[in-house]
Parts: structure tokens; sequence; C-alpha cells
């Protein structure tokens, strides 16, 4: 036989001027007989609604108690103590907490932690402890538990090598600069660096070939520069006949300066040595660029081509100085009409 019982909700009394959003949720206590056969409608619901507790098992009710559980206050907002971090493959580790929680009388303040990336960093669910793995990014996320669905990321970047000397970056790594000085860098494909502490390049910094990108972030600086006739400060070095692919710049202080006569400071070489350029990308730092006297600042040199250039709101200063021959100081260099747009 079927048993029917009503409940009043709870009233809620509201300060004048505010707006009423509570829900309340009944459930049957855990552990009562027969569970199953008890249903609630409706459910969830507001306050002053009347609540029907239906059970059509085959036990003897005598009566319901409806009992008002504590208040819980959920999170609205947490904060990390980083929201970057740059490791090493090799078992590094970095330990990730929470700084803060919104509000401050938040019922529960526990947070999981999870990695969209494990291939390039772990992170223990409990204690935050990150651990490199391989090279690349992941996103290490902190999740409140009390069901809020509230969250906090850190962006790891987990990078395959330091360089402390100038060198060759094997296609697809990702290296730390460290104190590099003097020399020349040079990308035999995809390539992400990230610059720590200061770093000198007296020979420039040569891109990977076309069809490539390299990318450059981080919070130091790098200064390049070339005297060669046919080179980019940054990018395609016409004195190896090589072209180059993307250049991508997120982040940190850099100075590219092309004292020759036919590279840009950063973007394509000389076009008689077919030292062209891909698009140029900046969304980030501090850049300055000077191109040798028949090349942009940043784009192209003496009669070669490039992509399209990009400079995005995020960055902190551009600065580009053409040489005394060419045409633009972003853009065209010298004998030159073959390029992309300049946004």
């Amino acid at each position: 036989m079927k048993k029917i019982f009503s409940i009043i909700a709870l009233m809620l009394t509201v300060a004048a001027g505010a707006v009423a959003q509570t829900t309340y949720t009944t459930t049957v206590k855990e552990g009562t007989e027969d569970a199953d056969n008890w249903t609630i409608s409706p459910n969830p619901t507001t306050e002053g609604t009347t609540v029907t507790v239906t059970y059509t098992g085959t036990k003897k009710v005598k009566s319901i108690k409806a009992v008002k559980k504590a208040s819980t206050v959920a999170v609205t907002a947490i904060t990390l103590n980083k929201t970057e971090a740059i490791l090493i493959v090799g078992g590094e580790t970095e330990t990730l907490s929470v700084s803060s929680v919104t509000p401050e009388d938040a019922t529960d303040k526990t947070v999981t932690w999870s990695s969209d990336n494990t291939a390039v960093a772990t992170v223990d669910a409990s204690t935050g402890v990150v651990t490199a793995v391989a090279g690349g990014t992941a996103n290490i996320t902190a999740t409140a538990t009390d069901g809020s669905g509230v969250t906090a990321s850190c962006a790891v970047t987990v990078a395959d090598m330091v360089m402390t000397s100038a060198g060759t970056i094997p296609a697809g790594k990702t290296v730390v600069l460290n104190g590099v000085s003097g020399g020349k860098i040079t990308c035999s494909g995809n390539a992400t660096i990230i610059l720590m502490g200061d770093n000198t390049l007296s020979s420039g910094l040569q891109a990977g070939p076309a069809g490539t990108t390299l990318t450059i972030m981080g919070p130091g600086s790098l200064t390049a520069t070339t005297s060669e006739r046919d080179d980019a400060a940054i990018g395609a070095h016409g004195s190896d006949n090589s072209p180059c692919g993307d250049i991508v710049i997120l982040g940190g202080t850099i100075t590219a300066t092309a004292t020759g006569q036919r590279g840009a400071g950063i973007g394509a070489g000389s076009g008689l040595a077919d030292a062209n350029c891909g698009n140029i990308t900046i969304s980030g730092g501090t850049v300055t660029a000077t191109g040798g006297d028949r090349a942009a600042g940043i784009g192209g040199g003496d009669r070669s081509t490039f992509g399209n250039i990009t400079i995005t709101s995020g960055v902190t200063k551009v600065t580009a100085t053409k040489g005394g021959s060419a045409a633009n100081s972003i853009g065209y260099g010298r004998r030159s009409d073959d390029g992309g747009t300049v946004t």
C-alpha cells in the first residue's frame, strides 16, 4: 500500500533588498530500510514548497521525521602559489599548493589535483607534487572537492635539456637557455626555447627550416647579434643558404641586431641566398630588433620574402629599427615586395 507524507520546506528569512536563491534537497537517511522504495517530489525545491514523500514498499511506516542539516558554504574561487612553472626532464619536481580559498568561511577547502597531459607531467592528486616526465606542456588543475566545480590551474612547461653554451638544438626538443655566452645556436627542426637568466649569441639564432616553428618564451633574456652579411640575427641564415619556418615569441627580453648588410633583426636574411622566412608572431615580452643596412628590423631582408607578421596586445614593448637603405622597420626590406600582411 502506498503511503504519502507531506513536509513544508523550511521558511527562509531574507534581508531587505536581497534576492533569495537558496534551494533545499531532501534525502533519505543512510541506513533507512527499503530505501529504494522511497520517492521525493519535488526535489530539490525552494523554501515554502510542499515536498511529498511516498513509500511504495511493504514495510509498516508509523511516521517520518524531517531533519535540517547544517548549511554549507561553497567555494567560489581558488588561488594557487604559481600559475606557471618550468621543469626539466629526469624526474624534477615542483610542489603546487593553494594560497587562498574564497570565501574564507568555505565549509570544505580541500582540493584534488590532476594533469591534462600525464605524458609530460604527472601530479599527486592529494599533495600537488608535480613530476616532469617528457618535454612539452601540461596544465595542472586544482579542483574544489566540495562539488562546486571551482578550479585553478598552473601551466607547466617541461624542457628536454638545459643549454649553457651555444650549439645545435635537435628537432622537436624543448630546451632551457641559461647563461649562454657567445657563438651560434642552430635549430634542426621544431624547437621551443625557454630563457632563464641572461643569454648572449654573437653569431645569431638560426631558426629551423621551412615548415617548422621556433618558439621563444620564459622570464630571461636573449641578446642575439650577427655580422654575417646574409643572416638575420634571429631567423633565416643566408650564410648557410637556409630559409626558415615560423618564429613565435611568447615572452622574455629579446634584443636582435643584424650588423651585416642584408639580414633582418628578426625574420629573413638575404633573398640572394634563399634566406626567406615564414610567419612571425610576437605575443609577449619586450622585443628590440634592428636590421642590417638593407633590411627591416622585423620581417624581410634584402630581396627576401616573409610570411605574415602579427604583434598582439600581450606584448610589453616592441621596437623595430630598419637599416638605412631599407623600406620599412616592420615588413619589407630593400628591393622586395613579396611578403605577408602586418597586423
